[in-house]
């Protein structure tokens, strides 16, 4: 008998070692193992002819899969081993000529109906005037001045119905500017207070220690997934020149930090988009890891975090 329990927590030891080896196989290749990917654009002149190729890999191709934007439609396709997903529709010529039936017939029933809208409409104007030229030919003299007398009447109280909407208008037009007036008088007042709060948030030597922490880990992790290959050669303007210069300031941005790999070129009055857009690297997600864990490890990005958490402009 206890042989047999001891035979039985033997396995039960193994089953579970094994379970607990490929956990920590699949945490390996999670954290270690990085995902290589390239990306590549073309910007040939027009923005319906760009194209762009997302490509991605991992584990020595195991798991690969592909994504872009050409000829206005997006794609994606992924493989996982011997299994395949996504992938472009291709559509038959039997369902092209369906297609095509069903709009030119839907193209045909609309045209028929605006044609018997217009045919339809000066008969019934025609008509009208008629009946109209009819019943004043019928009228006789009498009612001719009654209805004059009432359409007099009804124009004077026209007018005085017009005049009471506009008061009644221009009554609510400056009740509302009054309720506006009030709230931005009663903001104003808080401003101080909020400035006062928000100073105290940023100058407290907690929160101070928490963002030099913080920008001292970004600079290492940015070491690391920054990628091995990029360039960017663009030749760029737009409609607006405000739009224009409103892009050209975001790329200056980034200038510092990429300025070598990149050709950018503004144009300033013709809408023009020419270039090219090449990235090849590798992510490892081992290093998001230790920046997270250097973070939530020390007390003043903790601190900081709980209490802009907590922060409440009032």
């Amino acid at each position: 008998m206890l042989h047999m329990i001891g035979l039985l927590l033997k396995i039960l030891g193994i089953v579970l070692a094994v379970l607990l080896g490929v956990i920590v196989l699949l945490m390996c290749l999670i954290l270690f193992v990085s995902v290589r990917y390239e990306v590549n654009a073309e910007m040939p002149g027009k923005l319906d002819d760009i194209t762009v190729k997302l490509k991605f890999s991992w584990i020595f191709r195991l798991i690969a899969g592909e994504a872009g934007y050409r000829e206005s439609q997006f794609y994606w396709k992924v493989r996982a081993a011997w299994f395949r997903f996504g992938g472009e529709k291709e559509e038959s010529m039997e369902d092209v000529a369906d297609n095509a039936k069903e709009e030119i017939k839907e193209a045909a029933d609309t045209v028929i109906e605006e044609a018997e809208k217009i045919i339809e409409e000066p008969s019934i104007e025609e008509k009208k005037d008629k009946e109209g030229i009819a019943g004043k030919k019928a009228e006789p003299e009498v009612e001719r001045k009654e209805t004059d007398g009432k359409k007099t009447r009804m124009a004077e109280k026209k007018k005085i119905s017009v005049f009471q909407r506009i008061k009644n208008k221009l009554k609510a037009v400056w009740e509302k500017i009054k309720c506006i007036f009030l709230k931005i008088c009663d903001n104003i007042k808080n401003i101080s207070e909020i400035k006062d709060n928000i100073i105290a948030f940023l100058t407290d030597e907690a929160h101070t220690q928490a963002f030099r922490k913080g920008k001292k880990e970004f600079k290492w992790i940015v070491r690391f997934l920054k990628p091995k290959k990029f360039r960017l050669n663009l030749h760029y303007g737009f409609d607006d020149p405000y739009r224009t210069g409103q892009v050209l300031a975001g790329l200056s941005m980034i200038y510092p930090f990429i300025g070598d790999h990149m050709n950018v070129q503004s144009d300033f009055e013709n809408q023009v988009l020419e270039g090219n857009f090449h990235m090849k690297g590798n992510l490892r997600m081992i290093y998001p890891v230790i920046y997270l864990v250097k973070l939530v490890t020390d007390k003043n990005v903790r601190r900081t975090f709980i209490d802009g958490k907590n922060f409440k402009f009032k």
